[in-house]
């Protein structure tokens, strides 16, 4: 049975019970039942229709050396800006803000007095992964950080609860090197096909993201967590949604405050 078939029937089933009570999430079938063509299909249609977000949440981070709290906003426009507001949970007080492109980025802190400027690099240095603006964006949104070009690219992992797929990106060039290359994505078997969990590797690193969501928000996390371990090292780090708003309108205020010193 496709993926496209099962929609349809879930469908049917969800009506019949919305008349005599909540409807139900799961599909009808086993989770074994599920082929690759049903997780490619479905990564690459089930992506937030909005084209600008609004999200404000909190959110910790853990290190070896320090951990943190803070409290963030999120203004973005799909595939084209990620404006990114930082402040104290407990003064209010604006410590950081970026302003980051597909092909460039800008930000500054507070704290220090200083700012930087610079090509995509400046956000992977920033993060301390080697990731590009559109896996970040992916990233926030709970979608998949790689979408494979064909099937043969992924392998289906058998497994009781969860849709467990592992992907494999060609590396054609000497550029991937250092690039994550190895992907596991998994899936809720739901109507919405959330993705509950993805993580990739790459040389002295690896990341695991986990989502969550709520019956009220389902397309877009309601929060995740973010695990790192970086040349044997652990980094935690924690985002959780408060508000999320769509098509609102685009406002990206940014401007480096006088006497500020550029390190880059």
């Amino acid at each position: 049975m496709t993926y496209l078939n099962r929609f349809m029937l879930v469908m049917v089933v969800a009506t019949l019970a919305s008349c005599g009570g909540p409807k139900p999430l799961a599909l009808d079938g086993s989770v074994k039942d599920f082929e690759k063509e049903d997780v490619l299909y479905s990564m690459d249609i089930t992506r937030d229709p909005a084209t600008i977000y609004e999200i404000e949440g909190k959110s910790s981070f853990t290190s070896p050396e320090s951990s943190a709290s803070f409290r963030y906003s999120i203004r973005m426009k799909r595939d084209s800006v990620i404006w990114l507001d930082i402040t104290d949970p407990f003064v209010g007080l604006k410590v950081a803000r970026a302003l980051i492109f597909p092909d460039s980025a800008v930000m500054y802190n507070r704290f220090e007095s200083i700012w930087m400027a610079g090509g995509s690099d400046i956000l992977k240095e920033s993060i301390g992964l080697d990731l590009d603006f559109h896996q970040l964006q992916a990233f926030i949104l709970g979608e998949p950080i790689y979408i494979p070009d064909s099937d043969e690219e992924m392998t289906l992992v058998p497994d009781s609860t969860l849709i467990k797929l592992v992907v494999h990106k060609p590396i054609t060039d000497s550029s991937w090197i250092t690039k994550p290359h190895l992907f596991q994505y998994h899936y809720a078997p739901t109507l919405e096909f959330p993705l509950m969990v993805q993580s990739f590797e790459m040389p002295a690193r690896n990341a695991r993201i986990v989502y969550q969501y709520t019956e009220q928000e389902r397309n877009i996390p309601s929060s995740f967590e973010l695990f790192i371990v970086n040349e044997g090292v652990d980094i935690y780090f924690e985002m959780d949604h408060s508000v999320i708003r769509r098509d609102v309108d685009l406002h990206i205020p940014f401007s480096i405050p006088d006497g500020y010193e550029r390190i880059r």
